[in-house]
């Protein structure tokens, strides 16, 4: 992907300090973002009924093009 010219980001509620241990165990090589407000959450449809009827981030990828435009939504 990054090939391509593609960048890859996570974003969850969780703190940066959290991200980082998660980063280390999973060795991952992206950027993880904060969203502590859950703002940017919401306004992707992220958050919602998961499993058993609790709510929570819903696992999604958005293919955001260089204009900025959602181009295709996976989950």
């Amino acid at each position: 992907l990054a090939e391509m010219g593609a960048e890859i980001v996570g974003i969850s509620k969780d703190d940066p300090s959290s991200h980082e241990k998660f980063k280390q165990k999973h060795s991952l090589n992206f950027t993880l973002l904060t969203d502590a407000d859950g703002s940017t959450i919401n306004d992707y449809g992220a958050w919602g009924k998961k499993m058993y009827g609790r709510e929570g981030i819903l696992r999604k990828t958005f293919i955001i093009n260089p204009e900025g435009m959602v181009v295709k939504v996976y989950g």
